[in-house]
């Protein structure tokens, strides 16, 4: 049961989280930015727990659901490192979520990176391929996974 001292933070965490999910480093942070004792902090995070409201690896499946589609796994995996998931938990999230869909590879993150792309820009020779090559590297995904991609597509 939570005490009357600790209970707006409790309420103020329950807020946040009806916008949308929050890792409990995320939810941590917010709370302490909004001047909340520390010791309040963790009883409301641990009760959150306790009532399954946060879960890091849930909240990093859903993140990698929403994300897969349009952005490497690095930078997905770094995205969810600064939110202060556990790498292995966010491995195994990637993981889960992969053998969800048929389509859990790069490619297809690639591809509709390159669709986005060619609404803006033509790809007509040589420089503006490379040009292509280097926005998708600045955007995370590997070099070999890049050049199969482009391969497929023919560009």
């Amino acid at each position: 049961m939570i005490m009357d001292a600790e209970r707006p933070a409790f309420d103020r965490a329950v807020l946040l989280l009806q916008n949308r999910s929050h890792s409990e480093m995320e939810l941590i942070q917010k709370l302490r930015n909004k001047g909340f004792e520390m010791d309040d902090i963790q009883k409301a995070v641990e009760l959150l727990k306790e009532y399954h409201y946060i879960d890091d690896e849930k909240f990093a499946a859903e993140y990698i659901r929403s994300k897969k589609v349009k952005d490497s796994k690095r930078k997905i995996m770094m995205a969810l490192y600064q939110k202060g998931v556990a790498s292995e938990t966010a491995e195994h999230a990637y993981n889960a979520t992969s053998e969800e869909t048929d389509e859990g590879n790069e490619y297809l993150a690639i591809k509709n990176s390159i669709e986005r792309y060619l609404r803006r820009k033509s790809v007509s020779n040589a420089e503006e391929k490379n040009k292509l090559m280097a926005h998708l590297y600045q955007k995370g995904f590997l070099i070999g996974d890049i050049q199969n991609a482009v391969n497929k597509l023919d560009l």
